[in-house]
């Protein structure tokens, strides 16, 4: 979602709510898939890069 867009929804609609005061909860399993997410990412990255280089 672009942050123009977030900012107009949380500007029509007030405060984001729901999580009251408590800290946001990281479990290992959801650090662990959002690190394999990170990795995929960066490789696909290269790779669109690598064919860029090859095609130009």
């Amino acid at each position: 979602m672009p942050k123009a867009s977030l900012n107009n929804w949380v500007s029509a609609k007030g405060e984001l709510s729901g999580a009251g005061n408590k800290p946001c909860v990281v479990t290992p399993k959801q650090m662990e898939l959002v690190s394999r997410l990170d990795k995929q990412t960066q490789r696909s990255s290269q790779n669109v890069w690598f064919l860029r280089e090859a095609m130009s």
